[in-house]
């Protein structure tokens, strides 16, 4: 009685959002405004995660900007309703999810309204038709369109309809009229890519499977700018990537980057991304906060995996970061000759005190590890953490009432 008191509740305060604002879900109401509504798209956060406070306006403007298409834009707090995090899978925040006709989708490009809005319309409709050049002189002005001749009622469309919702940020078209793409026979299709702007031709089988990997595979950019669409491909799908970090002002940075994209053209592989990015500012500054990257550290070259706990693989800053030895760090990497690096701060230039020390990722192994003939006493702590800010004054206390002991260090 009590269940089903607070169901009607929950949905009759997501019936009276619907026409307002940002729908509230819960364990109690998500499946059945899941069954209700056709079009739903869920942030799933945690109340303290600062990205998820930094998308607020825009997830705001989504829902202001749709009010009258019909779609239900909602948001879970994932940390107090466990059941819907563990179901759905929610492992990271935020995490942002499309449910549509029994299918969910998971969201990892730019977070801003219209983009949101993009994928929803490329996931919730069918290809668009073309009929005129004047309108594929039109979609070809964006990036990453897959344009395709045939007839609607052809075996061939039923299986684009079950191919173009399942690959992110292309936009599929059809006609009818293969003479607009320059095509001999229908069927025919066509990928267009910044980077292959005359088209690509499809040459497979015209089934749903391999469509999907013919875009996948020829749709990436050889090398992507760190932006949130490319930092969201790479950490959404776990994939490894080949990151070359450096500093536009310093004159042998043209050069870097020209043998960087040489690299990535003649090592292509469609399970690796490649990236290039700046660290001043924007999300190149984000992502070197976030791997422990600094200023006087570049240039550097990194292989980051996130399925491995985002371990890196560091190109040694001594060498000279020719294309040669560019294609030697990435065949020795591949090869599982690279030892792999930790995030850290930078090594303290002096010490607290005779027998206090500083630790950071890169001294531990000589200070603790490595040292046999002294006895170490490790504080573990977080800089945010209520404790370790409370007794911040026990420490250095104790290593200056036991200087003397030779013997003994405290970290």
């Amino acid at each position: 009685m009590l269940r089903s008191l607070i169901l009607c509740l929950s949905l009759l305060a997501i019936l009276a959002a619907c026409d307002q604002d940002i729908i509230e879900l819960n364990d109690f109401n998500i499946n059945e405004t899941l069954a209700k509504y056709e079009i739903v798209m869920v942030k799933f956060y945690a109340p303290w995660d600062t990205h998820g406070k930094e998308m607020e306006k825009e997830y705001q403007k989504l829902a202001d900007q749709t009010k009258e298409k019909g779609w239900v834009i909602a948001q879970l707090d994932a940390t107090a309703n466990p059941i819907s995090s563990k179901y759905f899978e929610i492992f990271g925040y935020p995490t942002i999810k499309l449910f549509y006709k029994n299918e969910s989708f998971t969201y990892k490009g730019d977070r801003r309204a219209q983009y949101f809005q993009a994928f929803i319309v490329s996931k919730t409709t069918l290809p668009e038709e073309l009929n005129n050049e004047a309108e594929v002189k039109k979609v070809l002005e964006s990036s990453n369109v897959v344009i395709v001749a045939m007839e609607k009622d052809s075996p061939e469309f039923k299986e684009l309809c079950k191919t173009h919702h399942k690959v992110d940020y292309i936009h599929f078209y059809y006609t009818s009229k293969p003479a607009l793409i320059k095509a001999q026979k229908m069927p025919t299709l066509i990928l267009y890519t910044s980077h292959a702007k005359d088209g690509l031709k499809f040459e497979g089988n015209f089934t749903s499977s391999a469509m999907i990997k013919f875009v996948k595979d020829n749709s990436r950019p050889i090398v992507w700018k760190l932006s949130q669409l490319s930092v969201g491909l790479l950490f959404g799908n776990a994939n490894p990537g080949v990151a070359l970090f450096y500093d536009s002002d310093k004159l042998e940075s043209k050069q870097l980057v020209a043998d960087f994209k040489k690299l990535a053209t003649v090592k292509r592989d469609p399970n690796i991304y490649f990236l290039t990015s700046e660290i001043k500012e924007g999300m190149g500054k984000k992502v070197a906060n976030f791997i422990g990257l600094y200023p006087e550290e570049l240039p550097s070259i990194q292989a980051l995996h996130p399925k491995e706990d985002l371990y890196k693989y560091i190109m040694d800053p001594k060498i000279p970061p020719t294309f040669d030895n560019m294609v030697k760090f990435f065949e020795e990497w591949r090869a599982g000759k690279i030892p792999r690096s930790h995030k850290s701060e930078r090594i303290p230039e002096s010490f607290e005190g005779d027998n206090y020390f500083k630790l950071v990722e890169k001294n531990f192994q000589n200070i603790v590890l490595n040292d046999t003939s002294k006895d170490v006493l490790v504080k573990f702590c977080a800089p945010s953490g209520y404790f370790c800010e409370k007794e911040k004054d026990m420490f250095p206390k104790l290593a200056k009432k036991t200087e003397e002991d030779k013997d003994f260090d405290h970290c």
